[in-house]
C-alpha cells in the first residue's frame, strides 16, 4: 500500500472518529435539554392549574347558574336555556385565552431559552415565536370551547327532558373536579412541544424524531423507533393507525388530528428532539 492510500485511509478513520464524538455530544445536548425542558413543564404545571382551574370554575359555575336560572322558571326552560348557551360561549374563548396568555408566555421564554442553547441559537424570544404562541392560545381557546359546548349539547340530545337539568349539573360538578388538572397535564406538554419545534425552525434545524419518557406507551415507543423525519413533517397523520407492541401482541391506535409533536395521546408526556447536523 503506498503512502497515499494509507494517508487516505488514515483521513477516513479520522473523519469517523469525529462524527461519531459530535454524534455523541450532540446526544449529551439533548438528554440534557429534554431533562431541563421537563423540569421546567413540572415548574409551570401548578401554574397552568391554576390558571385552568380559573377557567372552568367561571365556565361550570356560569353553567349551574343557568340551569337553576331556567329551570327555576318552570316555562319553558329550554328555551332560556339555549339562549344562554347561544351567547355565552362566544365570549367564553377570549376568557380562556386571556386567563392562560401570561403562564404561557414565562413559560414559552423558557423552552425558547432552553431549546436556544441546545443547538446554539443567537437570537432573542421575538415575533417569530410570539406569533406562534398566538395561534396555539386561540388553538385552545377553540378546542375548550368546542369541548364545553360540545359535552353540553350531546346532554340536551341524549338525556329525557325531565333529566336534563340534573345531568347538567352533574357535568358542571364533574368538569370542577377534574377537568383543570386534565388541562394542565395535556397542555404543559403540548406548548413545550410546540415552543421547542419551532425555535428548531427558527434555528434552521432541519429534521426531528420522538423521544419517549420512562414508561411510555406502545404506541409512543413505536413512533420512536421510526427514522427521523423532515422538521415540518408529521410524526403520524388523522386518520393514520399507529402500531405498537405491548406484551408481545399487536395493539393499534387511531389517531384523530395532525401530530407535529407531541403530545400523541391524553397524559403524554414524550418530547421532540432535533436531530443536529442533519
Amino acid at each position: 500500500m503506498n503512502l497515499a492510500k494509507i494517508f487516505e485511509k488514515k483521513e477516513r478513520c479520522k473523519r469517523s472518529i469525529i462524527s461519531r464524538w459530535a454524534q455523541r455530544q450532540a446526544e449529551v445536548k439533548v438528554t440534557r435539554s429534554v431533562a431541563a425542558r421537563d423540569k421546567l413543564a413540572e415548574q409551570f404545571r401548578n401554574l397552568y392549574l391554576a390558571a385552568a382551574d380559573r377557567i372552568v370554575t367561571k365556565d361550570a359555575k356560569a353553567l349551574q347558574r343557568a340551569v337553576e336560572k331556567a329551570w327555576g322558571q318552570r316555562i319553558d326552560p329550554r328555551q332560556a336555556f339555549d339562549l344562554w348557551l347561544d351567547s355565552f360561549y362566544l365570549s367564553m374563548g377570549k376568557h380562556a385565552r386571556d386567563i392562560l396568555l401570561p403562564v404561557s408566555v414565562a413559560y414559552a421564554e423558557g423552552v425558547f431559552a432552553e431549546v436556544s442553547s441546545e443547538i446554539g441559537l443567537d437570537m432573542a424570544f421575538g415575533d417569530a415565536i410570539m406569533a406562534h404562541l398566538d395561534a396555539y392560545l386561540e388553538t385552545f381557546a377553540a378546542r375548550y370551547v368546542s369541548s364545553s359546548r360540545g359535552q353540553i349539547i350531546t346532554l340536551l340530545k341524549d338525556i329525557p327532558p325531565e333529566d336534563i337539568a340534573q345531568a347538567l349539573t352533574d357535568r358542571a360538578n364533574g368538569w370542577l373536579d377534574t377537568r383543570a388538572t386534565k388541562i394542565a397535564d395535556d397542555e404543559v406538554i403540548r406548548l413545550g412541544n410546540a415552543v421547542a419545534l419551532e425555535t428548531y425552525v427558527q434555528g434552521g434545524v432541519r429534521r426531528k424524531r420522538w423521544k419517549t419518557q420512562p414508561g411510555a406507551c406502545p404506541f409512543c415507543r413505536a413512533i420512536e423507533k421510526r427514522p427521523p423525519i423532515a422538521i415540518r413533517d408529521t410524526f403520524a397523520g388523522k386518520g393514520d393507525e399507529i402500531e405498537g407492541q405491548d406484551k408481545g401482541a399487536a395493539v393499534f391506535m387511531g389517531v384523530t388530528g395532525p401530530k407535529l409533536h407531541p403530545p400523541l395521546h391524553r397524559g403524554c408526556k414524550c418530547s421532540v428532539v432535533a436531530v443536529i447536523g442533519a
